[in-house]
């Protein structure tokens, strides 16, 4: 039996919010996740490349449109997101990069 209390959606969320919405909240994840990572991931460490990136490093190579709407709307007010973005490149491995 399938209990109708537990559900969080009625709908289909990828539809519930509007593009702009869904910015917002990759931002506000983001400003508290990459951080997080700066902190406690050494990139010193042999397995640097082999671990995955933050979730808005991976969004923004599929959804490349989500950094131009979260920098459209001045970053929703979130003083760490400009920083952020600007470091995202610092997640790809160098071009040619041996993972051993």
């Amino acid at each position: 039996m399938k209990d109708d209390a537990y559900k969080v959606f009625t709908e289909d969320p990828s539809k519930k919010f509007t593009d702009v919405e869904k910015a917002e909240i990759v931002a506000n994840i983001a400003n508290i996740e990459n951080p997080a990572i700066e902190k406690y991931k050494s990139p010193a460490s042999s397995d640097v490349w082999n671990l995955p990136g933050s979730s808005l490093y991976n969004l923004s190579v599929s959804h490349p449109e989500v950094i131009k709407i979260i920098e459209q709307h001045n970053y929703f007010g979130l003083p760490k997101m400009k920083a952020i973005i600007a470091k995202l490149q610092e997640e790809a491995p160098p071009t040619g990069a041996d993972p051993e």
